[in-house]
This record gives C-alpha cells, structure tokens and sequence, in this order.
C-alpha cells in the first residue's frame, strides 16, 4: 500500500516539474526568438511610411498649384463649350469615385446647360491596371463623336469589366462605331501616348489621385460635393453649387 502511494507522490512531483520545465522552455523562446511576433515584422511600419509620404505629397501639391491649362479646343467637353463656368475633372475609369463623381457633373450640367463646360482629362492611377486601356478606349471613341456614350459604359461596367481588347470591342459595337477603326486604335500606341502625355500634365498641377477637379482657380481634389458642406474635421467648404453661382454672379 505504501508502494502505491510513494508512486502517486512521484507522478505528481514529476508532472509538476515537467509543467515547470514547459514553462521555462516557452519564456526562453518567447524572449530569445520572438516566438508570437507579427511574422511580417516591417509591413505596417512600411504601410504607415507609405501613408505619411502620400499626405506630404498631398501638403506639398497644394503649395505648388496656382493654375491648370485651360479647356482649349484638343478637350472632350461636356456641356455649353461656350460656358461661362470652366471646370476641368480628372479622372481614371476603373476608380469608383470618378464614377460616383460623374453622376454629380450630370446633375450640375442639367441645373447649369447653358453656363458650364466640363473637360474630361486623364489620370489612371497605378493601382488600377486596367486603367490605361479604359482610357484608351475612350479616346478611340472621340473621332465618332461617342466620347459621352463610351464614358458612360465604361463607368456603369466597372463591376464586370477586364482588362482585355475584346471587352473593349464588344462597347464599341454595342454603342455603333465602327469597329475596324476602333480596333485599329484600341491596338496602336497613339492613344496610349496621350493618355499618358495628359497624366503627365496633370502631375504637374499637383494631381495625385482621381478625381480631382480645377474650378474658378481652385483645385478640389476628390468627389467634391454639390452642396455646402462640412469635413470630418469640423472645416467648412463650398459646395459646387455655391462655386458656380458665385462665378456666375461676376
């Protein structure tokens, strides 16, 4: 009998010092190897450095635009060509806010027809790879005069679209232009310099990211709103309503 209670004192001594033993093992290796640290140690402090430079860029362009090249008869415009309102708006096809932007130039051309022309211009962003060849697109639809009609598919088929020439064919004849011409363009590098010539321009502005709209000297950038707004930082701003009318007024 005393036997059997030796053993049991024996296994619990013993469980309790291999319970300790585990202990230490895992402490050493927490502290010598850093055992439960993020594996991808760098990447959030990369992500945070990346963030900090594109504020400063931002900081930095607003200091350095004063004007943008004003609509001249090489633009698509929307609207009265001879409007007494001027606003100027990159964008990239494959960007949402461009998209969601767009519907607030509609609004503004229906409430001002014959007071203001919209210049649409060119800034695909490298996050979206099928940027270019939307922008592309768009250009070989402006010898047909279909430059609003290809804009609108191309920003109601962001969701569904690819970055292929045939997805680019099938707009073409869905919206009738003639769909050698369009190939032949779609295929060249014509339409691509410009595209990237005009990209190039706008960086010079200042413009880093879509949209970004110029108007009555001032340089917006993002979806700006129709109305009279407030910031998330407690900052009032003009809408473009109250910018429009305020030119009008002169």
């Amino acid at each position: 009998m005393k036997k059997i209670e030796d053993y049991k004192i024996a296994v619990i001594i013993g469980g309790i010092c291999l319970g300790f033993l585990t202990i230490l093992v895992a402490f050493y290796a927490i502290t010598k190897f850093d055992f439960f640290k993020f594996k991808n140690d760098g990447i959030l402090e990369k992500r945070q450095n990346a963030a900090d430079k594109n504020l400063e860029a931002w900081r930095e362009s607003k200091e350095k635009i004063k004007t943008v090249r004003e609509i001249g008869v090489s633009d698509f415009v929307l609207g009265d060509k001879h409007g007494k309102v001027q606003l100027v708006v990159y964008y990239d096809f494959d960007c949402p806010f461009s998209a969601r932007f767009q519907e607030v130039v509609n609004n503004l051309l229906k409430k001002y027809p014959e007071d203001l022309r919209v210049a649409v211009r060119h800034f695909p962003l490298e996050s979206h790879p099928g940027a270019i060849l939307a922008a592309k697109a768009f250009e070989c639809s402006l010898s047909a005069n279909k430059g609003e009609e290809m804009m609108s598919e191309l920003f109601s088929t962001q969701a569904k679209r690819i970055n292929d020439n045939n997805f680019y064919y099938a707009l073409a004849k869905k919206i009738k232009l003639d769909e050698d011409k369009f190939k032949q363009c779609l295929d060249s590098n014509e339409a691509e310099q410009v595209v990237v010539t005009e990209k190039k321009e706008a960086e010079t502005f200042g413009v880093i990211g879509t949209p970004h709209i110029f108007i009555a000297g001032k340089s917006l950038p993002g979806a700006w709103q129709e109305n009279d707004f407030t910031d998330s930082d407690g900052q009032r701003h003009e809408g473009l309503i109250t910018i429009i009318d305020n030119v009008l007024k002169k």
